[in-house]
């Protein structure tokens, strides 16, 4: 039986069809998951998924588009693997009032080191960048302050929040603080 013969009889709602639909395309299901590298502890989802796309390309197909089903399946089935395995980066997070109701928030951005911390970072680190140290770190000042003061760009200032970080984790006594 062709395939345009099963979806007449998939539409007409016979299930001997539509397993017999199934099993004909589950080769097809398989040879994606082998050309898409899926993990074995993965393949399973991405079986149960090829088998939705199919029952989605069974009840979307138009065959007055002049396409076999076969294609339109494939052409179906890569784009939902290629969506799944593709990281979304435009997650939507909504928060409402009720959630900030028992959320309290302090912002800390001070730093209380010692004064052993303060002597090993004044040696570790050249003149401007241990003052950038005192004012972000210990006393909590606005970049464009810091920037002002020293008479610098933001710019040099995050790059000097760069270096002093970079500095400070070869010193074993700042990496729990850092």
């Amino acid at each position: 039986m062709n395939d345009y013969e099963l979806l007449y009889l998939i539409g007409e709602r016979n299930d001997d069809a539509l397993t017999c639909m199934i099993e004909k395309y589950q080769p097809l299901i398989l040879k994606k998951l082998f050309q898409f590298k899926i993990r074995p502890s993965e393949r399973d989802d991405f079986v149960q998924e090829g088998n939705l796309m199919l029952l989605h390309a069974i009840k979307i197909f138009n065959p007055a588009y002049q396409k076999t089903f076969t294609r339109f399946f494939e052409l179906i089935l890569t784009r939902r693997f290629i969506n799944l395995m593709t990281p979304s980066h435009k997650q939507m997070i909504y928060f409402t009032e009720e959630l900030f109701d028992h959320i309290r928030v302090e912002e800390t951005t001070r730093w209380r080191c010692q004064p052993a911390h303060h002597a090993l970072a004044k040696a570790t680190l050249n003149t401007l960048e241990y003052a950038v140290f005192v004012m972000y770190y210990q006393e909590g000042l606005e970049l464009a302050f810091i920037a002002t003061q020293h008479h610098v760009s933001i710019k040099k200032v995050y790059n000097t929040l760069y270096q002093i970080k970079s500095k400070l984790k070869l010193v074993p006594e700042f990496l729990d603080i850092l």
